[in-house]
């Protein structure tokens, strides 16, 4: 987000830390089932752990479409605060990168 965005959610919303808010949107963020399995990119990360048995997926992919989930994990979510002070718009995204390890090389 821009800096100015960042600057409202402290000064307006009360957001002390990037943590703060991290913690916030994990704890009230919900979207419906359908919704959550049925973005591609999640849907590609999620699903798979769901077919496994992994929880909270399980869970999830198994109960009614319309049941809430708080798909996100306080720990897992990223904000990065850079830009002009030009730009209010801002956006939150499922997508997840993490770290890749070699197990073979390439040649």
């Amino acid at each position: 987000m821009d800096p100015t965005v960042a600057a409202l959610l402290k000064d307006s919303q009360g957001f002390k830390t990037k943590s703060e808010l991290s913690q916030w949107l994990a704890q009230n963020v919900e979207k419906t089932a359908a919704s959550y399995f049925g973005n591609g990119v999640t849907a590609t990360f999620s699903a798979s752990l769901a077919f496994q048995g992994l929880e909270p997926y399980s869970t999830w992919m198994k109960g009614p479409p319309e049941a809430l989930v708080k798909p996100f994990n306080a720990k897992s979510i990223q904000i990065l605060v850079v830009g002009g002070k030009i730009q209010t718009t801002w956006f939150v995204t499922d997508f997840r990168l993490s770290r890749a390890v070699a197990i073979d090389s390439w040649r």
